[in-house]
């Protein structure tokens, strides 16, 4: 499975993290994580993330779906918590 995660900054930069699950998420931040099997670009938003990530989140995604191909179609979630317990 071929799986890139990343973390959207406020300037709207997606820059890759290392991602293991749902415990390595925060629920202040957004984050992208690329399934090159699905081609899509899922856009992470956690609950306590700011108006302006949440919308730097979708111009990242747009510019990764440029970068990679407009085959890849974005999917967003936002979360209640960063991860079930």
């Amino acid at each position: 499975m071929s799986i890139n995660s990343y973390v959207v900054n406020s300037g709207g930069e997606a820059e890759e993290i290392s991602f293991s699950g749902y415990s390595d998420l925060q629920g202040n931040k957004v984050y992208l994580v690329v399934d090159h099997n699905t081609r899509k670009v899922y856009i992470w938003k956690g609950l306590e993330a700011g108006v302006r990530d949440k919308f730097m989140s979708a111009r990242a995604a747009q510019n990764m779906r440029m970068k990679l191909g407009m085959v890849y179609k974005a999917v967003s979630y936002t979360h209640l918590r960063a991860h079930e317990t």
